[in-house]
């Protein structure tokens, strides 16, 4: 429940700089070398950008996938995924040197 609350407090407050929603994931790498370019953050997959939730389904593909584009920066993102139901939170920290993914700003292979 408490998990549930932290949710719901976070859909409350919307986006910021440490706060990204997104509904479906797509176009993860840009968000993800944001954050680990800054000060790090969490990006709600199955949140609209209103702080609504639409849900996934938070399966271990979406999980790999999510995994494999931040093993793919250079240098490697480490992150958290957590699973709030029907929404994942995918959670970075930022790197100590600037990060940089080869998909981030082009149309390649990532969610």
């Amino acid at each position: 429940m408490v998990a549930d609350n932290v949710l719901k407090i976070v859909c409350a407050e919307g986006e910021g700089q440490k706060v990204e929603f997104k509904a479906k994931p797509s176009r993860l790498a840009s968000e993800i070398v944001a954050f680990a370019n800054a000060f790090g953050g969490s990006i709600y997959v199955g949140t609209a950008d209103e702080g609504r939730i639409v849900g996934v389904s938070a399966s271990n593909r979406l999980r790999s996938q999510i995994q494999d584009i931040a093993n793919n920066c250079d240098p490697r993102v480490p992150i958290l995924l957590i699973s709030h139901g029907c929404v994942l939170e995918a959670q970075y920290h930022s790197c100590p040197v600037p990060a940089i993914c080869p998909w981030a700003f082009t149309r390649g292979p990532h969610l």
